[in-house]
């Protein structure tokens, strides 16, 4: 917004004060007005906490924390929206519409008890027009920073079953990617580089392949996320499938086959974060 804009805007306001001074004006009329100018002061008083975590966003590098642990709040926030059960109200459920992005930066500019105890005509108004002040201002890019990434990855475990957190999640973890993607080239091609050393290896050089090793973490993921993965195909390279010969140890004897799934670093790192590692001894 230029400053002869808001220049212009306190003017009128200046100036329709005077000329409204200077009339009769019927009681029900001044009724109305009195109800513009308290959403006015609504929309003011919520407009200057928005604009200021705005600003604090494009204060601050993407790649440092917010100060005074400021994203605490996003986790906060999360775990008040999405929980099954809330003893402070019904606002909870009434911001679970809000994307990903707006809800984070609702989380850095307010606190629980401040939305909870906001007088009714500003929570309203923050509700309908919260994320339209988030989307103008193009500020996707500036939420996904480490603290706030971090923040979201703290799981509901008594999430409501209304599907609005997995979806919160899925979205955060779209946006999350496209925002931070990269070519896949060196992951597909390593994957078609592997699956033409079985083709073409002769038997003692197909043995040594098949025992090849890949060293690394290993995490038990959750078959929501999996699916989340797979339906993600740019980020999705070969997928083999392995029926052993053979009986193992399992956790499940009727399911002994098993998938490997190539994914992009990206991808992977972000399941990491979202699932538990798996101890082996």
């Amino acid at each position: 917004m230029s400053a002869s804009l808001l220049e212009r805007i306190e003017r009128d306001l200046d100036k329709i004060g005077a000329e409204l001074w200077d009339v009769d004006v019927p009681d029900s009329t001044l009724d109305r007005i009195l109800q513009k100018l308290s959403s006015l002061k609504a929309q003011v008083s919520v407009q200057k906490s928005l604009q200021a975590t705005a600003n604090l966003l494009r204060q601050q590098q993407v790649g440092k924390a917010l100060p005074n642990h400021r994203a605490r709040g996003v986790k906060y926030l999360i775990h008040f929206v999405f929980r099954k059960e809330s003893r402070r109200g019904a606002r909870h459920k009434q911001l679970r519409d809000w994307d990903c992005n707006a809800l984070k930066l609702l989380g850095l500019s307010y606190s629980i008890k401040e939305i909870v105890k906001m007088e009714d005509a500003e929570f309203e108004l923050l509700r309908t027009r919260g994320p339209g002040f988030f989307r103008r201002r193009e500020l996707s890019r500036l939420l996904y920073r480490p603290d706030v990434d971090k923040a979201v990855n703290v799981m509901v475990n008594d999430a409501d079953d209304d599907g609005s957190y997995v979806k919160f999640i899925q979205d955060h973890t779209t946006t999350r990617l496209q925002i931070h993607k990269r070519k896949f080239d060196a992951v597909d091609g390593a994957a078609d580089n592997q699956a033409a050393m079985y083709d073409k290896a002769g038997p003692s050089q197909e043995k040594e392949a098949a025992t090849k090793l890949y060293k690394g973490d290993v995490f038990i993921v959750s078959k929501d996320d999996t699916q989340y993965a797979v339906s993600n195909v740019d980020h999705v390279g070969e997928i083999w499938l392995t029926n052993p010969e053979g009986d193992y140890e399992a956790y499940d004897v009727k399911k002994r086959s098993f998938l490997t799934l190539w994914l992009s670093r990206e991808m992977g790192e972000e399941l990491a974060r979202r699932s538990k590692p798996m101890v082996c001894t």
